[in-house]
């Protein structure tokens, strides 16, 4: 689903009324742009219209996604799992399935640094570019 799409999915699901999603605030103009992917919206408007609806950026996400979890994040539970176990085996694997994945988008090369940094932890060795690279990331992400 699109951005629009999945708020007027929860809009109509909620039975909240255009007139009470919008109050004073939007324009329920505004808001059909909006939905119909005519103009972007401020992050401050989607966090309004998010609030309207009562839901986080979390569960907007996961309908949007057609109620599935995204891939990245449950590999990430995986990970917690394997780093918690210490089952080294388990961080090679999801780390040589990343290896191939991390030259496609900077999400798959931040994953396959994680994995990295956290083996490389539980195996008391020094972790090089990964952690370099992690930390320059996440040392200029601005939230």
């Amino acid at each position: 689903m699109e951005l629009g799409e999945t708020l007027e999915f929860i809009r109509r699901n909620k039975n909240i009324p255009l007139k009470t999603l919008c109050g004073t605030t939007l324009s329920r103009q505004n808001y059909y742009r909006i939905v119909h992917g005519q103009v972007n919206t401020s992050i401050n408007t989607f966090k309004f219209i998010l609030d309207q609806l009562h839901v986080n950026f979390d569960e907007f996400y996961f309908i949007k996604n057609n109620f599935r979890q995204d891939k990245i994040f449950a590999d990430m539970n995986k990970v917690k799992t394997f780093f918690d176990k210490g089952d080294l085996k388990s961080l090679d694997k999801m780390i040589a399935k990343y290896l191939e994945l991390k030259q496609i988008n900077q999400s798959y090369l931040h994953m396959y640094c994680l994995i990295d940094v956290l083996k490389h932890k539980l195996s008391n060795h020094a972790s090089g570019p990964c952690e370099a690279l992690l930390c320059d990331y996440l040392t200029n992400v601005e939230t």
